[in-house]
């Protein structure tokens, strides 16, 4: 979720691309993601994946490629610490 993508793509097609958007990221060897970046723009991928996700049943393939439900968890995950502070 680097930035806006509304076509079909394998799983080799995605780690080449995320290649070339992240450099610290090497499918052959290490994946360390830059965490502190990551949170910085998780609502905007969030917002990307809810598009994706809501285009592909407007098109009556449900999950349909390219699709993911993992804004879900990390919503989840930012509202459970949320409701955790005092």
């Amino acid at each position: 979720h680097e930035r806006d993508y509304d076509g079909p793509c394998d799983r080799q097609e995605a780690q080449r691309e995320l290649g070339r958007l992240r450099p610290e990221y090497d499918r052959d060897g290490s994946k360390t993601p830059d965490c502190a970046d990551m949170v910085r723009r998780v609502e905007e991928a969030e917002k990307r994946a809810e598009t994706q996700l809501h285009l592909r049943k407007e098109e009556d393939a449900p999950f349909g490629n390219p699709s993911t439900t993992v804004f879900r968890l990390t919503q989840a995950i930012r509202d459970a610490d949320e409701r955790a502070k005092p």
